[in-house]
Order: structure tokens, then sequence, then C-alpha cells
């Protein structure tokens, strides 16, 4: 009894070892936009009514939250928005928006373990 024991653990911890160092694709792909649409940053221009020109981007993009970011002062620097190419060329007809360009989101950081973080058995 005691040597099936045995085995059995050496089996669990070779297939903890194992599972620890498959690639998880899922939590280390970038975000992806629809079909069709890319992810863009929009820049309002200097002296522009942000909250006009905010209306005008979730009217034309049909979003909600346009993801705004800002600088320590709290200033509007951008929104990051998904596009289709005929959306893209609506907005940079405003007069609120000063340019637009393509974003591509990082993959976000693997969190992955390897053999050495495994706990071991005494």
């Amino acid at each position: 009894m005691g040597s099936l024991q045995f085995v059995l653990s050496i089996l669990y911890l070779v297939g903890c070892i194992i599972a620890t160092d498959l690639p998880r694709l899922d939590s280390q792909s970038a975000p992806q936009p629809a079909l069709g649409k890319s992810y863009y940053t929009v820049f309002p221009k200097n002296g522009a009514d942000t909250s006009k020109t905010s209306d005008f981007i979730r009217q034309i993009v049909g979003a909600e939250d346009l993801l705004p970011w800002t600088d320590v002062k709290d200033q509007l620097m951008h929104w990051t928005v998904e596009a289709s190419p005929e959306e893209v060329f609506q907005l940079q007809g405003n007069n609120g928006i000063d340019h637009v360009n393509e974003f591509h989101p990082p993959p976000p950081p693997a969190a992955t373990r390897n053999i050495r973080d495994t706990p071991t058995v005494e």
C-alpha cells in the first residue's frame, strides 16, 4: 500500500509541474477588436469643447465608455476607441478632434510559473 501512495504522489507532482508550464494563451494575448475594426487613440484639439467632442465620438462609434486618458492634472489627453475605417474618417472630419492614431495594445504580462516556483513535498 505504501508504494502505491508513493507512485500516486509522484504522478500528482508530475501533473502539477506539467500544468504550471503550459502556456495560457487566453491570459497572454492582447485584447482583439471586433471584426473590421481596430483600436484608435483620438486626440482633442487644444481649447475644444471636450464634452461635445466626446458626445460626437460616442455617436459615431456607438460606445458609452470612451476610455479617457488624463494627465496628472486631470486634463484630458485622449480617448481610446474601437472603430472601423469609415468611422475613423468621420472622426477625422470633426473640428474638435486634432488627430486619430491606430493603437496596438501590448500583450498583458505573462503570469506563468516554472518548476522552481512549485512547492516541494517533504
